[in-house]
């Protein structure tokens, strides 16, 4: 399920169907929503989730953004993170093109239309346990020419705390020769100051 502004003012939750968000919302996600607890204040302020559901639920926050801007063009995601007592934190960028059909989200099968074309998660990347602020970078590109939408942002499985502050989603300027297209690049740095 996912929460998305309803033009009033308010929101309303819909099946997951990666609607473009738009820049300046981040779009509430998950499985077992009612577990989770979120807060995305004004700019400036760190965005947290707080959970205290099984490893199989998630609540996350994400953006779904036009990918024509960045095509041809490698993107960077960066945060700074910090947790306490949270079980998994993932984070993903991505690009691709919008599953065919709005039904459950785990129900929908892509076909070769439909697909990943860059980028992905941090899944298989344990982010856990207590964390002071921590910088993140994930990295990916060039974007595929026929990429609809580009999907960043982060999720807590199960319970414990995350805070994120300052996600950046940017155009990489400086890229190294040496990058393959279409690599993830996940980086986790040290614990210091955001």
């Amino acid at each position: 399920m996912a929460i998305i502004p309803d033009g009033r003012q308010g929101y309303v939750l819909v099946p997951n169907a990666e609607q473009i968000t738009g820049p300046e919302f981040w779009q509430r996600v998950g499985v077992g929503m009612d577990q989770f607890v979120f807060r995305a204040p004004s700019i400036g302020k760190p965005m947290c989730i707080g959970g205290r559901g099984d490893r199989d639920r998630f609540g996350g926050f994400r953006r779904i953004v036009d990918a024509a801007p960045y095509r041809g063009h490698r993107l960077r995601f960066t945060a700074w993170v910090a947790t306490g007592r949270a079980q998994q934190v993932n984070f993903w960028l991505a690009a691709g093109t919008r599953w065919p059909e709005k039904r459950r989200q785990f129900e929908v099968r892509r076909t070769d239309f439909y697909e990943l074309l860059n980028g992905g998660n941090t899944n298989n990347l344990p982010f856990a346990g207590n964390h002071g602020w921590t910088p993140v970078l994930l990295e990916t590109g060039p974007i595929h020419k026929d990429a609809d939408h580009v999907s960043y942002g982060f999720n807590l499985a199960g319970s414990g705390d995350v805070w994120v502050y300052e996600p950046k989603l940017e155009i990489v300027t400086d890229q190294s020769e040496d990058m393959r297209p279409s690599e993830l690049v996940v980086i986790v740095g040290s614990e210091g100051t955001p």
